[in-house]
C-alpha cells in the first residue's frame, strides 16, 4: 500500500471497528479482554482472571487473591490498531472490587474505557457483580463522545466443576452524545465453563447484541504441565480461530495468544498478571 494512503486506510478500518463492533471478533474497548480468554476463542464471560473485572464482575468472586494485570493486543498486526489495558482486583472481607483502564487506537481515532466493578458472593455457589463504565471515543473527522454505561453479571455453580454465567453491558441503554449518533451496543452474554478433568477445562459462550447476529465463542485448555498450559478455540460472525500458551511461574502468569481472521490476518494477544 502506498505510504500516503495508509492514514486513510487506518481511519476507515478504525471507524469500521467502531461503528460495527459486534461484527468483528476484534472489538473495541468493549470486547473480550485478556489473552487467557483469547486463547479459547475470546470466551471471557466465565473465565476467572484479573480481567473478569471488565469481562464479568461476578466472576471476580472466584479469584483467591488480589491481582494486577497488564494486557495488550495488536489488531491484525497493525501498530496503530493497538489495545492496551491495566486491570486490578482486590478481595476484601465483604466483597471484591475491580478497576480497569482500556486504550485503543491512535491519534486520529481512539477509544478509552475506564471502569469500576464490585462483586459479592451471596452463597458459596452464587455471585453477583455490577460495573460502572466511562466510555470516550475520539474521531478526528467526526468529533468526540462521552457516556456512562452500566454492566452487570451473575454467576451460578450448580455443581463444583460447572460454572454458568450471564452478563449484561449497557443495561441503562446509554447513547453517545449528539456529536456521534451511533448507539452504544447493548449486549448480553450467556457462558459456561466445565472442568472435564484436573487438567482439561472447556468454556463456551453466546453473545447477543441488539440488531446483530448471534456470536458463539468457545475453546479448550489443557494443562500440559504445572507450569505450561495449551489452548485453542474459535468464534463465528466472522469466523475467527485462536490458539495460545500459558506459563505460570512463582509470582507471575504469562499468557500468549494469537487469533486468525480469514481476511484481515493475525492478531497477537499478550497478558501478564501477578499477585498484589
Amino acid at each position: 500500500m502506498p505510504v500516503y494512503l495508509k492514514p486513510y486506510f487506518l481511519s476507515i478500518l478504525a471507524a469500521f471497528l467502531y461503528v460495527l463492533p459486534t461484527k468483528s471478533s476484534a472489538q473495541g474497548v468493549t470486547g473480550p479482554t485478556g489473552a487467557q480468554a483469547w486463547m479459547m476463542g475470546g470466551a471471557s464471560a466465565a473465565t476467572a482472571d484479573v480481567w473478569s473485572a471488565a469481562n464479568n464482575p461476578a466472576v471476580m468472586c472466584l479469584l483467591p487473591i488480589n491481582q494486577l494485570g497488564l494486557y495488550t493486543e495488536q489488531r491484525f498486526m497493525e501498530k496503530n490498531l493497538k489495545l492496551a489495558n491495566i486491570s486490578g482486583v482486590l478481595k476484601t472481607k465483604w466483597l471484591y472490587a475491580g478497576g480497569y483502564i482500556h486504550y485503543f487506537g491512535y491519534e486520529a481515532f481512539n477509544q478509552q474505557r475506564l471502569g469500576f466493578s464490585l462483586g459479592k458472593k451471596l452463597a458459596d455457589n452464587i455471585s453477583l457483580g455490577i460495573q460502572l463504565n466511562y466510555l470516550a471515543t475520539n474521531i478526528r473527522e467526526y468529533g468526540n463522545s462521552r457516556a456512562w454505561v452500566l454492566g452487570a453479571g451473575i454467576l451460578y455453580k450448580p455443581i463444583p466443576k460447572l460454572t454458568t454465567v450471564i452478563t449484561f453491558f449497557n443495561i441503562n441503554q446509554a447513547r453517545y452524545n449528539q456529536t456521534l449518533t451511533e448507539r452504544i451496543p447493548a449486549t448480553a452474554r450467556l457462558g459456561v465453563s466445565y472442568e472435564l478433568s484436573a487438567k482439561v477445562l472447556t468454556t463456551a459462550e453466546t453473545e447477543q447484541t441488539l440488531n446483530q447476529k448471534t456470536v458463539f465463542r468457545g475453546g479448550l485448555r489443557y494443562q500440559l504441565h504445572e507450569v505450561i498450559a495449551l489452548a485453542m478455540g474459535a468464534a463465528n460472525n466472522p469466523v475467527y480461530y485462536t490458539f495460545g500458551v500459558g506459563l505460570k511461574m512463582k509470582q507471575l502468569k504469562l499468557d500468549m495468544a494469537s487469533g486468525f481472521h480469514e481476511v484481515l490476518g493475525f492478531t497477537p494477544h499478550l497478558s501478564i498478571s501477578f499477585p498484589l
